[in-house]
Order: C-alpha cells, then sequence, then structure tokens
C-alpha cells in the first residue's frame, strides 16, 4: 500500500460525504455538490488504484476475521473496492445533476469515467445500461 491516504479528502474518508452531498442537493446548491462529488470521485478512484494485489492477498488471508464488509473496512477500503468496481453512487448522483443541468455530454462523460474505472461490471449495472440508453451503443464487456 501507498504511504498516501489515498481515499481521503480533507483527513476524512471519502465513504463519510454522503450526508454532505445530500444536504448541497436539497439546498439547491448543485454547483457545490457536483464540486465535492468530483472530489470524492477522485478519492475512490485513487484508492481503488492504489488497492494492489498485495492488499487483496491479506484480504484473502484475513476471511476468519468475517464478512468481506468487516475485512475491507479493517484495511480502510470501501467494500466496493474488493470487487474491482468503484462505488458506483457518487457517479450516479453526478449523473443525475449534469442531466438537470441539461449537459448530456456531462452526463455521458461521468458515466464513461464509472466504466473506466471499474473493473468486473455486469451487463445489469446500472450506469452501464444508463450509459447504452444515453449513447444507444453497446457497450462491450
Amino acid at each position: 500500500m501507498s504511504s498516501k491516504r489515498e481515499g481521503f479528502i480533507r483527513g476524512r474518508h471519502f465513504t463519510t460525504y454522503a450526508a454532505d452531498v445530500k444536504a448541497l442537493r436539497r439546498a439547491g446548491d448543485n454547483l457545490a455538490a457536483i464540486t465535492l462529488l468530483y472530489k470524492v470521485m477522485d478519492a475512490a478512484e485513487a484508492e481503488s488504484e492504489a488497492f494492489t494485489r498485495e492488499d487483496l492477498q491479506r484480504v484473502e488471508r484475513s476471511a476468519e476475521a468475517g464478512t468481506i464488509e468487516h475485512t475491507a473496512l479493517a484495511f480502510g477500503r470501501a467494500p466496493a473496492m474488493l470487487g474491482g468496481r468503484l462505488p458506483p453512487g457518487w457517479y450516479e448522483q453526478a449523473a443525475i445533476i449534469h442531466r438537470k443541468a441539461g449537459d448530456h455530454d456531462a452526463e455521458i462523460a461521468v458515466v464513461e469515467r464509472y466504466v473506466r474505472g471499474s473493473r468486473q461490471l455486469t451487463d445489469d449495472d446500472r450506469l452501464i445500461i444508463r450509459l447504452r440508453k444515453l449513447t444507444a451503443d453497446d457497450i462491450p464487456m
């Protein structure tokens, strides 16, 4: 693992920002919400990239610690990272904000960013389905 604190924004893990994004959206401050969402996506991607083969082996060896979620949290990782997927909710929220703003290109770009950064996606992944509808193209798996 890297010595940097990938996955953190201003000393907080990216997974702790859900209430902040929700509050900004409720207040109608979509600019601040989208700015925070992009910081969260950057942090999630940095953490995912830092998650090495050695980390995966440590997780496998610690299976006796409990569920995969417990093991992931014990290593300071979001559970979705263990499956090679980025957490889709952040990307979906950003896509929704872009759609409401009428920014079709930005909506596509954020969904494509999720697809590029994730591994082991399936055809029924909500954001794959969304991207297909947005682009009317078949996304190779």
